[in-house]
């Protein structure tokens, strides 16, 4: 009965953006505002109906377009872009409405039309056989579809997180926040633009604006999976993997089908030492997206962590497959394989995660060493060299490019 409602309701149920927003930069559009919604079209083509009554036969394709359509909106959903083709469905009935309410309140009938399709057939003073019988459906109309439903500003407020998140997307952090906060000031209690404000002021390095604004969303909607989810990983990179562990669960309690929150839960728990809990979210991840790599670099981690190492190697195989051309999957299998004793291989992939990422400084390092274990010490010295250009101060470089200097001496 609430979405039959809404579809004849003036208030815009918009899932992208409002009306009203455009009307922002529309002057036409901001003029004809007052007008220009269904609470003034449906009761105006309700009149029309009643106008056009003694044509119903001729009309009843349009009737039935109508109600097709509606139904059609109602069984699916009843958002502003979905009802909109019903507009020129009722503009020809809103039309004879108009001319009739004319001729009631003026006593003026057209001329010059003879035969419109609606009725209108030039003079015909009984055209309306009681027209004040009629005024009444028309305020019933009129009071049920201008009824409050819906709330405007929870509208706008949906139209401006919509717009903050597009510019979020583009990298454009202020004018994204200010939209954000522009939402909340239309309506102070919608979660998710306190959630996407949150994230958005940590993107810009707010951080502690950030923690406030997220603990406000959760404050406002204590189920929020996805704020419980932003928050957690804000907390995941500060460090605290205790209460981000705590956040990504509440997380899985509204959303347990969630790859993304077992995968990140994984990671926390690993940062807690609970290896074996972090091994089971990882296979977790792994169930309900067997396509996601990271779930699949994660596991291997924490496999070859485990001491588990043919496993680990197994799985990092297989991120490297699902994501070949992501460096770190690259990286971890080719560590994987030198920990293992596997030198060719291990060489093979630092290689290929180096053609991917040229100064990820550790894959030089590390090539470095598997090529010192085969005995490649000149080679392996330019590696160390390289990872040392890239980063003077980085210490397991100093000393195994000392070390490999010292073995060519010996041979020497």
């Amino acid at each position: 009965a609430r979405k039959v409602a809404l579809i004849w309701n003036a208030t815009e149920m918009v899932d992208t953006e409002d009306q009203s927003t455009h009307a922002d930069w529309s002057w036409p559009l901001r003029i004809a505002s007052p007008i220009g919604h269904f609470g003034v079209l449906v009761p105006l083509a309700t009149f029309g109906v009643v106008v056009t009554w003694r044509d119903r036969r001729r009309l009843a394709v349009l009737y039935a377009l109508i109600v097709a359509y509606a139904a059609s909106v109602v069984l699916f959903y009843v958002f502003a872009r979905y009802r909109y083709p019903l507009v020129p469905l009722l503009i020809p009935f809103a039309a004879a409405g108009g001319i009739g309410i004319w001729d009631l309140g003026f006593g003026i009938r057209i001329t010059g039309i003879r035969d419109s399709g609606f009725g209108i057939r030039g003079p015909n003073p009984n055209r309306i056989p009681n027209p004040t019988s009629q005024i009444p459906i028309v305020i019933v109309v009129a009071v049920f579809t201008n009824w409050p439903i819906e709330s405007q500003a929870a509208m706008r407020a949906v139209t401006e997180t919509n717009l903050g998140v597009a510019l979020q997307t583009d990298r454009k952090l202020d004018e994204a926040i200010a939209h954000y906060r522009r939402a909340i000031a239309a309506r102070p209690d919608y979660a998710p633009a306190y959630s996407n404000l949150a994230t958005a002021l940590r993107d810009a390095k707010r951080l502690d604006e950030a923690v406030a604004t997220y603990q406000q969303a959760l404050k406002l909607q204590p189920d929020f999976a996805a704020a419980h989810y932003n928050f957690a990983n804000l907390l995941l990179d500060e460090g605290d993997a205790a209460a981000a562990a705590d956040h990504f669960q509440r997380a899985l309690r509204t959303e347990p089908a969630s790859a993304e929150v077992h995968n990140n839960l994984g990671i926390a728990l690993a940062g807690l030492g609970r290896v074996d809990d972090a091994i089971a979210e990882f296979r977790q991840a792994i169930e309900l997206d067997p396509k996601s790599a990271k779930a699949y670099r994660n596991l291997g981690d924490a496999l070859s962590a485990a001491g588990h190492q043919a496993e680990a190697l197994d799985a990092l195989h297989q991120a490297a497959d699902l994501d070949p051309n992501d460096a770190a999957n690259r990286y971890d299998l080719a560590s994987a394989l030198l920990d293992a004793g596997k030198l060719d291989e291990a060489v093979v992939e630092f290689r290929a995660t180096l053609k991917l990422a040229p100064d990820f400084v550790e894959a030089h390092n590390n090539l470095g060493i598997a090529l010192g274990s085969q005995g490649k010490l000149d080679e392996a010295i330019r590696e160390f060299q390289q990872a040392l250009k890239i980063d003077p101060d980085f210490a397991d470089a100093k000393k195994n490019l000392s070390t490999a200097l010292a073995a060519k001496r010996q041979i020497k």
